[in-house]
């Protein structure tokens, strides 16, 4: 985009890096985190089994968990997102920021389109998150470094199974309430952070900023309750 990453977007790249010192590179997918929201403090949402193991190892190396953040256990195939949110205690009454960093091509488009949704039916709210080309965009060494990555990945039984192109991201966001702030690729993005001149070449990996732009849910409405139920696949993390 031009100018230069938004200051979501930025601000997302500083909170990924410092969750990295904390869960490491291999832990790290930063799922679902509120900085700024109805709890007045950063919440986690992840899937109920690699949550529960992070925190586990994280006491097992003796780091104590804040006081203020909140964990949020949500399998984004098959859970309801808006419900699990309201049970932590999330007011409709504040802005959001959700970091959704690592996780989309773990997800069904399905799942993908049904959480944006939710997260545009929040209120006032800026999703920061990630994805990935099609393998077809890339080749030579990236390729088989790629295919290398994604056979780990697919042995390990967390197939990456969701890939998009700019194209079809508009697309999918048409139909979620969000609309699209920025979509700028990796290379451009550290290019653009270290204020270096243009590489000249693109990355398939990509960091999106997009924004809500439909009328917040009215008081007393249930979050989530008019927003379409796509059927979600329950075997994959999310």
């Amino acid at each position: 985009m031009r100018g230069g990453p938004s200051r979501t977007a930025l601000g997302a790249a500083r909170h990924r890096a410092a969750h990295q010192v904390v869960d490491g590179a291999i832990l790290f997918e930063d799922p679902l985190a509120l900085p700024i929201a109805g709890f007045g403090g950063p919440d986690e949402v992840d899937h109920p089994a690699t949550q529960a193991w992070k925190r586990r190892r994280l006491a097992e190396i003796g780091v104590t968990e804040p006081a203020h953040l909140s964990y949020v256990p949500v399998d984004l195939e098959s859970d309801d997102l808006a419900a699990a949110l309201r049970g932590a205690g999330y007011r409709q009454d504040g802005a959001a920021i959700v970091l959704w960093l690592g996780v989309l091509p773990y997800l069904t488009t399905e799942a993908v389109a049904g959480t944006l949704r939710t997260l545009a039916a929040l209120g006032p709210v800026e999703v920061v998150f990630d994805y990935g080309e099609p393998p077809g965009a890339r080749a030579g060494p990236a390729r088989d470094e790629f295919e290398r990555a994604a056979a780990r990945v697919a042995d390990a039984g967390e197939p990456w199974i969701t890939f998009l192109t700019p194209v079809h991201l508009r697309r999918l966001l048409a139909g979620t309430g969000l609309a699209l702030v920025e979509d700028i690729d990796v290379v451009s993005y550290v290019a653009a952070v270290l204020r270096r001149p243009d590489p000249g070449r693109r990355s398939p990996a990509h960091l999106v900023h997009a924004r809500r732009t439909v009328a917040a849910p009215g008081p007393g409405m249930d979050l989530g309750a008019s927003l379409p139920r796509p059927d979600r696949r329950a075997s994959l993390p999310g």
